[in-house]
């Protein structure tokens, strides 16, 4: 068996969880209708809490909708669901004003993002040993967006190469999104780890380009369903001693 020198993980509930509070939301959407007063469209606007109720639950709703469409593979534009959802509330917004309030709403997203506590050590001992890290993640948002996210986890400067389905125009199990990735490292698929929560996305997708495939179920449960992932654990630092464990072939 080939010793892996590469690991690429995915991001949502494989590195970090999402645990969205409700004052963080009415905060960002005291900004959010701030904002639509100043543009004249204060006759037309529900509540801050109202708004916080239902837009960020539409902009889920769209892009969660979007995956089970005969193009699922195809990423949204993030300014198309956000100018969608605050259609969902009778407001036909502007383009440039629809661009300020994709930047308003990713703020929701950031102040929800918990980091798995073993998640830093980890990326720094597989780098201590001389892996080269990826981060493979399917994401509407704006990839500079997301990228400042893992900037101000503590994470970002572990990862050698990132892939972001925005970014890249695809998304998993697409073999554009894992190629983008590997060739931004120079690393081979047979050479190449891959960790993640979903069994389409991070266990088939990867396998079927020659990659090993690693199951977490620290944040979600995905029944293998028939699959084969080579190993499947319960938290992110048991990477360790699998990567480990291939090191040593």
């Amino acid at each position: 068996m080939t010793k892996p020198d590469t690991i690429l993980f995915d991001l949502g509930h494989t590195l970090v969880d999402f645990r969205a509070v409700k004052e963080d939301l009415v905060e960002v959407y005291g900004e959010v209708r701030d904002r639509l007063v100043d543009a004249g469209l204060a006759a037309a606007l529900p509540s801050v809490e109202e708004m916080a109720g239902h837009l960020p639950k539409k902009v889920g709703d769209i892009i969660n909708d979007s995956y089970k469409m005969p193009a699922a593979l195809e990423e949204l534009e993030m300014s198309g669901v956000v100018a969608q959802a605050f259609a969902s509330i009778g407001l036909e917004l502007p383009q440039e004003l629809v661009e300020e309030m994709v930047l308003l709403e990713h703020k929701t997203l950031s102040r929800s993002i918990v980091l798995s506590d073993d998640a830093a050590p980890v990326l720094a001992q597989l780098k201590q040993w001389g892996f080269r890290i990826g981060l493979v993640s399917n994401a509407t948002n704006l990839p500079e967006l997301l990228r400042r996210d893992l900037d101000r986890l503590g994470i970002l400067d572990y990862f050698d190469a990132t892939a972001f389905s925005s970014e890249v125009g695809l998304r998993k199990p697409h073999p554009a999104i894992y190629d983008s990735a590997l060739k931004g490292i120079g690393a081979e698929p047979e050479r190449t780890v891959f960790v993640g929560d979903r069994i389409r996305e991070d266990i088939r997708g990867p396998q079927a380009l020659g990659m090993r495939a690693v199951l977490t179920h620290q944040f979600r449960q995905e029944n293998p369903d028939g699959s084969r992932p080579d190993k499947v654990i319960n938290h992110v630092r048991e990477i360790l001693e699998f990567a480990r464990h291939l090191g040593a072939k």
